[in-house]
C-alpha cells in the first residue's frame, strides 16, 4: 500500500524540452504539473583589460659617470577592454638626472620628489604602450655605486613593481 504523500515518478509522457524553454516537472500526491517557462538568456563575461609584462630596463649592466641611460618602460594590455586610468611612477634614483624632454609620452617630472610621472593613461586592449626617457649618471657617482631604477604602475584592480640596475664602473 502506498502512501498518498510519496512522491512519484514523472511520467513517460512527459513533453521534450524545446530549445529556449525551460521544462519543470514535479509530482505531488500522484499529480504531475509541467511547467515551461523561457530560458534566461546566457550571459557574457563582460570584457576586461589584463594588464600584463611590466618590464622596465635600460638595457646596460654598467655605465660611466657623465654617460646617458635611455629607460624603456613597456606595458602590455591582453584584455579584451581598455585598462583606464593607469598611473605609471617612475622613482629616479640618487646619481642620476633626468632629461625632461626626453620624457615620452609626456609626463611629469617632479624634481622634489624624484618621481616622473604619467598619469590617467589609456592602454587600448591586446596592446603594448611604451614610456622613455633619458637620464644623465651623475659625473660625481662614486665608482660601483649600483642606479636601481624602480617603476611602480597602478590602475584599478591591477598594481605592479619593475626595476632595472645599472653599475657604475
Amino acid at each position: 500500500l502506498e502512501s498518498p504523500t510519496t512522491p512519484q515518478p514523472a511520467s513517460p509522457a512527459t513533453p521534450s524540452p524545446t530549445p529556449g524553454i525551460l521544462t519543470l516537472v514535479q509530482v505531488i500526491q500522484g499529480q504531475t504539473a509541467v511547467v515551461n517557462v523561457p530560458a534566461p538568456a546566457p550571459v557574457e563575461p563582460a570584457p576586461m583589460p589584463r594588464l600584463t609584462a611590466v618590464v622596465k630596463t635600460d638595457q646596460r649592466d654598467t655605465a660611466a659617470p657623465g654617460e646617458f641611460l635611455t629607460y624603456r618602460i613597456i606595458l602590455r594590455n591582453d584584455g579584451d577592454a581598455p585598462a583606464a586610468n593607469v598611473r605609471v611612477v617612475d622613482h629616479v634614483p640618487q646619481h642620476l638626472r633626468p632629461d625632461p624632454s626626453s620624457i615620452t609620452p609626456a609626463g611629469t617630472d617632479d624634481a622634489a620628489t624624484r618621481t616622473i610621472t604619467w598619469d590617467a593613461k589609456t592602454i587600448p586592449p591586446h596592446t603594448i604602450k611604451r614610456f622613455t626617457f633619458s637620464a644623465q649618471v651623475n659625473p660625481a657617482a662614486p665608482n660601483g655605486f649600483i642606479v636601481s631604477n624602480v617603476v611602480e604602475v597602478v590602475a584599478p584592480g591591477f598594481s605592479a613593481r619593475a626595476a632595472d640596475a645599472t653599475t657604475v664602473s
